[in-house]
């Protein structure tokens, strides 16, 4: 269960938190926060921790003390490697949940099901809110699905050397990859374009199935350059686990 909420709440962060990597390497510093969490019978505690993202033009690598999460945007698939465990789960970006795919895979699965049919909406909030150094506006963006809304407070700032419309453009290709959206590119598009600037906060609120997942997640450094080698590679001798290893 850790792992299976471990990697929807990093996905569901990056898809609303990617930066602009059409064409460089970026390196993020982040704290994120996600509230104590019961689902399926089960309670994961509140967790703190401090992330490191590293951007390619195919990939992100999310890498905090004991895991990692490489979202690999080229072949459409997720990583989750346990540090403690030495082992690794491979999964599509869509879950497995793509068309013709009927096989029963549990609790989790069914939440993915649930995110096929989805809509999005982008609005100004009209909050102005320091982050960091940065002078941020506030949007809500909402997820529509038939499992529950998944609602996110973004922060954006244009106080950023960032390209903004590059940022924009890499985050909604990386956002219909996900279960729901593969065919909404143009509404995708619209919505996102509202967002001004680059977000450098996001405060997540997911209701799945009666429970809610809190979470948000802050920046406290961006800058430009390679990750360390290895980092987007499993580490030789880490075993295999299938599913999400509940």
């Amino acid at each position: 269960m850790k792992r299976a909420l471990r990697i929807v709440i990093a996905v569901t962060v990056l898809l609303v938190a990617l930066q602009p990597v059409m064409a460089q390497n970026f390196m993020i510093k982040q704290k994120s926060h996600t509230d104590e969490t019961k689902m399926m019978g089960q309670t994961e505690p509140a967790t703190d921790v401090i992330q490191t993202l590293w951007f390619t033009k195919d990939a992100i690598a999310t890498v905090d003390e004991g895991a990692t999460v490489i979202t690999d945007l080229k072949n459409k698939k997720i990583i989750a490697i346990d540090h403690t465990e030495k082992t690794y789960t491979e999964m599509p970006m869509d879950f497995g949940m793509g068309e013709g795919d009927e096989e029963e895979a549990g609790g989790m699965a069914a939440m993915m099901r649930g995110l096929m049919k989805s809509e999005v909406s982008v609005e100004p909030t009209g909050e102005k809110r320091k982050v960091g150094k940065w002078n941020c506006k506030g949007y809500k963006f909402t997820l529509k699905t038939v499992m529950g809304p998944l609602t996110q407070i973004m922060y954006a700032t244009k106080d950023t050397d960032m390209d903004a419309d590059a940022y924009r453009q890499h985050m909604t290709a990386a956002m219909v990859m996900f279960p729901g959206l593969k065919d909404k590119m143009k509404e995708v598009t619209k919505e996102m374009k509202k967002i001004k600037g680059v977000v450098v906060r996001t405060e997540v609120e997911m209701k799945v199935m009666g429970s809610s997942m809190k979470s948000y997640t802050e920046v406290l450094e961006i800058k430009k350059g390679k990750a360390p080698a290895g980092t987007f590679k499993i580490p030789a001798g880490y075993k295999e686990q299938s599913g999400f290893g509940m």
